[in-house]
This record gives C-alpha cells, sequence and structure tokens, in this order.
C-alpha cells in the first residue's frame, strides 16, 4: 500500500511539473519568435540550447520582450507564458557587455503598442509561482542590497514612458536576480508597477529576491492587495521616489511588506544618462517637495499596511527615509536598519498598533545634501531647498487611539457643521462625539440627538466653546462605547539615535480609523489613549549642534541642539538609555538606570558640535574602550544578537552594537552607478 502511495505522489508531481513550461532568453545564442503568425521565425523560447538554424527550433528568444510581444502581429501584447512558467535569462551579465531592453519601442519589436509596456506576469499558484530569472538566481548573493552585480542580468526600457516590469494583476509572482536600469530617470517611467489603476487591488504574494531598480521616476509604485516578500533588493536613484505605495487613487493597500535587506537611496535624485560620475545625479537632478520633486524613499498613503524591515537601509533620500506616518492600525517592525543623509526624518511610524523598533543606527543629518558630497557632480543639489522638513522632526513616532475620526466641524451652541463628515453612515443616535483637539474631560460625553445630513447633526449639550463658523474647524471623533483608550505597543530597545535637528522623537496619540470605514491619522490630546505602553530601554540618544545650518529652526537654527520629546509622546517605561547633548526638557533621566552626562564615546567620534556637514559623514557606531554605555543596559527577552549579530553580553552595552563587536557600518556616501557599456543587442 505505502509503494502504492509513494507512485500516487510520484505521479502527481511529474503530472503538476508537466504542466509548466520552462522558457529561456538569451541575446547570443537565441533567436526571433516562432509564431503562428510568423512562421520564419528562428525559436519557440523553450530551450536552452544554442539556435543553428532553421525555424520553430527548440532554442531560446533573443529578446525578453518576445515572451510578451509577438512583433508579427501589429499591435499585439500579450504573455506568450502560462502561469506557473519559469522564464530563465541569461546573457546579460555586466561581464558580456549587453544590456537588455526589458520595455520600449526598438529593433522592430511591439510595432503599433505604445511604449512596449510589460502587462502584469500572469498569476502562478501557491504550489507553482511564475518565476522570471537571471539565470544565477540561484547564487545570486545573500544579504547583498540588490545582489551581486556580477551575476545580475542587466536591462533597460528602450524607450521613456514605459513600465519595465507589472505585477499589478499577479499573484504567486517571483522576480529574482534582475538589475534594471531606466537610464535617465524618465519622468513617467516605473522600474516595477504593482497597483491596478481604477480597480481594487490584486497584486499578492509576491517575492522580490536580487534586484536592483535604478534611474526611473519611481523605483516600485502602486499599492498592493497582499504579502511581498522582499529580499536584497535595492531602490537606487529614482528621480521622484524609491517605493511609492501612492498611486493616487481610492483603493490603498493592504497586506504586508516583509523584508531583509532592503535598501533605497538617493531617491528624488534624477541619474545621469550617460553614466559619468561615481555617484551618477544629474546636474541639478536631485529634487525635493519644493522644487518639483517628491523624495520619499519609501512613502504611503493613508493605509492599513503591515511592515517588517530587517536590515534595511535609507539614505539621501530628498524628503523622508523612511515614511509610514499615514500608516494606521498596522504593526510596523523595524529592525537592524540603518539611515542617515535624509532631508527629512530617518523613520516615521504613524498611528499603529503594534510598533517596534531595535537594534537600529540613524544618524539625522537632514541637511547634509545642501553641501557637495564626494562622487557627486557639482550642482546635483541646486534645486533642493526644504531641508529638515517637517520642523525638523528625527523619528517620528505615534500611537492609536480607539477612537474613530469622523471628519473636520464647526459647532455653535449644540448645531455642529461639518466641513468632509459623512454623519448619515458614520454615527447613530446617542453615540458619543467630541474634537480630539482638547482633553476628553472638557468634552466627553456629549452624544449626538439629531442627524441632519452627512454635514448636520445636533447634540446633547452646547459645547463649553463657541468655534463659530470660521477659521480652523476642529476633528471630530465618534468614541464606542462612549471611553477612548488604545491597546497599542509602542517598543524601542538599543537603538543609536545621533544628529541634529528640533526634536528627536515627536510623536504621540492619533487616530487610526476612520467611522464608516477607511483609515486616516489626526493627532490627538494624550488623554483619548489611556492603556498605551511605550517602552524605551537600552537606547542611546546623542544630540548634534550644527553651527552652519543657518536661521532653519529645523536643523537648530545654528544655536541649538535638539530636544528629546515633543507631541505629548511619554513613555510608560522607560531605563537604561543613555542621553547626552540634548535639551534640557521634560522625560530625560527618569529612570534610575538612565545615563545623562556621559558622553557615549564612538570610535573615533567627531565633535558633537560641527562646523561642516561632512564631519558626520564616515561615523562609526562602535563603542570606544571608554564608553559610559559599556555593560550599562539590561537584558531584554528575545533580543539575543546586536545589528552586527553578534551576541548580547549580560549585561550587553547600550545601543544598537555591543562592545567589542564585529565592526559596525561606517556610513558615508553611496556609491552604485553602474557602467556596463554596450548597447542595446
Amino acid at each position: 500500500m505505502r509503494r502504492l502511495l509513494q507512485l500516487a505522489a510520484l505521479l502527481f508531481l511529474c503530472v503538476g511539473w508537466a504542466s509548466a513550461t520552462n522558457w529561456y532568453v538569451n541575446p547570443t545564442t537565441g533567436g526571433t519568435r516562432y509564431s503562428a503568425s510568423n512562421t520564419s521565425g528562428q525559436c519557440n523560447g523553450q530551450s536552452n540550447s544554442a539556435y543553428v538554424s532553421g525555424t520553430n527550433q527548440a532554442c531560446p528568444y533573443n529578446d525578453a520582450r518576445l515572451l510578451f510581444n509577438d512583433p508579427s502581429v501589429y499591435g499585439a501584447l500579450g504573455w506568450v507564458i502560462s502561469g506557473g512558467d519559469t522564464v530563465l535569462i541569461s546573457g546579460y551579465e555586466q561581464s558580456t557587455g549587453l544590456v537588455g531592453a526589458i520595455a520600449g519601442n526598438s529593433g522592430g519589436i511591439c510595432p503599433g503598442v505604445a511604449y512596449c509596456a510589460m502587462p502584469s506576469v500572469p498569476s502562478g499558484t501557491s504550489g507553482a509561482h511564475t518565476r522570471i530569472l537571471g539565470a544565477n538566481y540561484a547564487s545570486c548573493g545573500t544579504h547583498v542590497y540588490g545582489g551581486d552585480p556580477a551575476k545580475l542580468e542587466n536591462f533597460t526600457v528602450a524607450s521613456s514612458g514605459s513600465v519595465a516590469a507589472a505585477v499589478d494583476a499577479s499573484q504567486y509572482v517571483d522576480l529574482e536576480c534582475l538589475h534594471i536600469d531606466g537610464r535617465g530617470g524618465s519622468l513617467v517611467g516605473i522600474g516595477l508597477f504593482t497597483g491596478n489603476i481604477g480597480s481594487p487591488r490584486t497584486a499578492a504574494n509576491i517575492t522580490l529576491n536580487n534586484l536592483t531598480i535604478q534611474g526611473f521616476n519611481t523605483g516600485i509604485s502602486g499599492s498592493i492587495a497582499g504579502l511581498f516578500t522582499v529580499n536584497d533588493v535595492w531602490l537606487y536613484m529614482n528621480g521622484s521616489s524609491g517605493w511609492n505605495l501612492d498611486d493616487g487613487t481610492a483603493y490603498p493597500s493592504t497586506g504586508s511588506i516583509v523584508s531583509s535587506y532592503l535598501a533605497i537611496d538617493w531617491s528624488g535624485s534624477r541619474e545621469e544618462d550617460p553614466i559619468v560620475h561615481a555617484i551618477p545625479v544629474a546636474n541639478g537632478g536631485s529634487h525635493d517637495d519644493l522644487g518639483g520633486g517628491y523624495g520619499d524613499g519609501f512613502g504611503t498613503p493613508a493605509t492599513h499596511l503591515d511592515v517588517s524591515l530587517d536590515h534595511a537601509r535609507f539614505s539621501y533620500n530628498t524628503q523622508d527615509g523612511f515614511d509610514m506616518t499615514h500608516g494606521s492600525d498596522s504593526t510596523v517592525i523595524v529592525t537592524n536598519s540603518v539611515a542617515f543623509g535624509n532631508m527629512g526624518g530617518s523613520i516615521k511610524i504613524g498611528a499603529e498598533n503594534i510598533a517596534t523598533r531595535y537594534n537600529n543606527t540613524l544618524m539625522n543629518n537632514c541637511q547634509r545634501m545642501h553641501d557637495p558630497i564626494t562622487g557627486a557632480q557639482t550642482g546635483y543639489n541646486t534645486n533642493l531647498s526644504d531641508f529638515c522638513r517637517a520642523a525638523g522632526d528625527q523619528t517620528p513616532l505615534s500611537f492609536m487611539t480607539t477612537a474613530q475620526f469622523i471628519g473636520s466641524a464647526y459647532a455653535v451652541g449644540t448645531a455642529v457643521t461639518g466641513t468632509d463628515t459623512h454623519f448619515t453612515t458614520q454615527v447613530s443616535i446617542g453615540d458619543v462625539v467630541a474634537p480630539v483637539d482638547f482633553p476628553f474631560s472638557t468634552y466627553g460625553g456629549i452624544t449626538v440627538t439629531h442627524i441632519t445630513d452627512d454635514l448636520h447633526i445636533t447634540v446633547s449639550s452646547s459645547y463649553p466653546t463657541n468655534w463659530g463658523s470660521s477659521g480652523s474647524p476642529l476633528h471630530f471623533v465618534y468614541i464606542p462605547g462612549g471611553t477612548p483608550s488604545s491597546s497599542s505597543v509602542v517598543t524601542v530597545y538599543h537603538d543609536t539615535n545621533i544628529g541634529y535637528g528640533a526634536t528627536v522623537i515627536d510623536g504621540g496619540c492619533g487616530t487610526g480609523t476612520v467611522a464608516g470605514g477607511g483609515y486616516n491619522f489626526v493627532g490627538a490630546d494624550p488623554s483619548y489613549c489611556p492603556g498605551v505602553q511605550v517602552l524605551f530601554k537600552n537606547n542611546i540618544m546623542l544630540g548634534i549642534l550644527n553651527t552652519v545650518c543657518g536661521a532653519n529652526p529645523g536643523c537648530g537654527s545654528g544655536t541649538a541642539v535638539p530636544g528629546m520629546w515633543a507631541g505629548g509622546i511619554t513613555p510608560t517605561t522607560q531605563d537604561y538609555n543613555l542621553y547626552y547633548n540634548l535639551q534640557s526638557n521634560s522625560g530625560l533621566c527618569v529612570g534610575a538606570h538612565d545615563i545623562c552626562a556621559s558622553n557615549p564615546l564612538f570610535v573615533s567620534q567627531p565633535a558633537n558640535s560641527i562646523t561642516a556637514e561632512s564631519q558626520l559623514d564616515n561615523y562609526n557606531f562602535n563603542l570606544s574602550s571608554s564608553s559610559g554605555a559599556i555593560a550599562a543596559g539590561v537584558t531584554i527577552a528575545g533580543q539575543t544578537a546586536d545589528q552586527a549579530g553578534v551576541s548580547w553580553a549580560s549585561p550587553p552595552s547600550i545601543g544598537a552594537l555591543q562592545y567589542g563587536s564585529s565592526p559596525g557600518p561606517t556610513y558615508t556616501v553611496i556609491l552604485g552607478g553602474k557602467v556596463y557599456g554596450g548597447t542595446i543587442p
């Protein structure tokens, strides 16, 4: 019986395997595409054997676009592969000097098809993913941002305005071991499109391994609908943003992103073409939100999206590095990660249910791109001006109230008039409503007595303050159960945070959900978040005085070091932290084991007052033998190793690196312009 079961299982596997097809692309050993419309085509694309002669031979296609275009049919665009198939691409390695065309019109391919943009890859199944693979996918690099450059298959877009790769309507798709370069940051080019414009999202169960995407307007663009697994991916020098999950439609993301070794660098900077400089920013190519650009490394709209990042890097982005400020009611985890040189915040987290940071090293030098950077041409930054934006907050961090946002409104007596409300579907008679701009005790307990329409309700008693009908409206919420609370847990352990600016951590209570459905963050008085847990241990917080930032209050106006807390955030558990060179404000050294008068004394640490932005380059976050942070921490359950993977001692060092750890990250400018030479074959 067991033998029969084994044979049945083997037969099932064979049938399942036989149902999928392997496809091959190689520019030197392949040939043109054979089809019923092109009987003179040389290859069927279903073998890796080199083309010799004849038609309809078992050999590779000689162009990746032949996988979704039959040039013999005018205006044809559609995949020849099916869901569950595998595509193996070879011959475009760095050593060949060849760059393939992954989209765009050239060489007679895609006649009658504007832009020749890749259609969404056919969906696979949970047991048989559709795979688009570089031939070296099995050895393309582990823990290498973007994959091993020598093993990636190199592609570009043959004409401007194209989507290079697309999974917007795909599920169970893997993309691996590819380098896609938009060559010059086309104003409308997208490296990988994940959204589905004008309809609900479907992109889910997508795996991205060993990918480098650079030189586009946006590296990855669009909302998602499920799990994205992202390993060893580098989004580099994309002219508007790195990963932008806001495509401007009514369908925000759902699902989750789970990432290991994701790097997003130089977003908001357009790549020069051809590449000449070590850091290939075009002259005047860096743009921020005040100079016709955008610049977030990672950004979202108001959305419910779980994100887990391990060993991520965010650097030299012309707005924020990682911006989840608009995320709500989600779980956001950032561990073992680094950020530096970003013009806005380093790591920004909104009103989440769970927010966790540990073992991160964050250099908050938001005016770094104001000055020359070795490797980039003079004038790269002439269009930049919004340095240290958003009031110079380094790492905003908030938590969520159970109160649900209704909208903005005015009140005169018991009459409430909304500006963007939908009262008829958001509240019912007897519901407790209140403005979160003031303590709950001031306005709590007032209920809805009459609903006129979406913009007008009557409440049970007059508000103490007459808001009138002009000026700024206040922010109304519906309070389920009549009393607000919070179940959020915010954890910051073993972080090392260095830099200048107005505030190290600015955040506090805020709304996550919208009454009637949806998500929106609106800051709320702390009284709306009773029950929140903010856990803060084993962290180093070092302030820097930037004497050359002029009158910009976002970087301290040249005279002030940053404050520690702002916006109402107050740790509920705070101990074993080291604070140094910060403004004397409330919330410092409240723990019995906190350290406030001891310089952390990192290896090669410059003066805590800088006279040039470059003084914070090449910063080494390892502790010197004289540091008071050595053995000054407390063992935390579940945290066994530091950022470099070295086991914590008992007691551990404070900060992200154990004293005596293997060399930690030394942060300098990110080089990465790749000159492949050659042309599109």
